[in-house]
């Protein structure tokens, strides 16, 4: 499956494929990610990270839709939705999962309230 930008509201910010940033990222809007992040995000709004997506850090966003890779935690304040082809290589916190059978998350899962 791959994601579509119109997934991010109007005046989101978008990282292409082939793009890659060092150093940590900080929006007060939706974002989607095709390329690369080795730094931490936070992101206010939703967070789209496409198959060929990866961010090398910790994420916390208010939404979190992931195709793609993360090497880092994550905490995702209302919803997350992970894809077959989604990994998470850290613990990840939300209020609302919906996952799928081929999804890894490898270091823990905790639904807060």
């Amino acid at each position: 499956m791959s994601l579509d930008q119109s997934e991010i509201s109007a005046g989101g910010s978008v990282l292409q494929e082939g793009a890659e940033i060092r150093g940590n990222i900080r929006t007060g809007k939706d974002m989607f990610l095709k390329g690369i992040i080795r730094g931490d995000v936070e992101c206010e709004g939703k967070l789209v990270i496409d198959r060929d997506g990866f961010v090398e850090g910790n994420v916390v966003c208010r939404e979190l839709v992931l195709d793609g890779l993360i090497t880092g935690d994550v905490q995702a304040d209302e919803r997350t939705c992970l894809t077959a082809n989604a990994v998470v290589k850290g613990f990840l916190q939300t209020s609302c999962l919906l996952i799928h059978p081929e999804a890894v998350v490898e270091k823990g899962l905790r639904l807060k309230e």
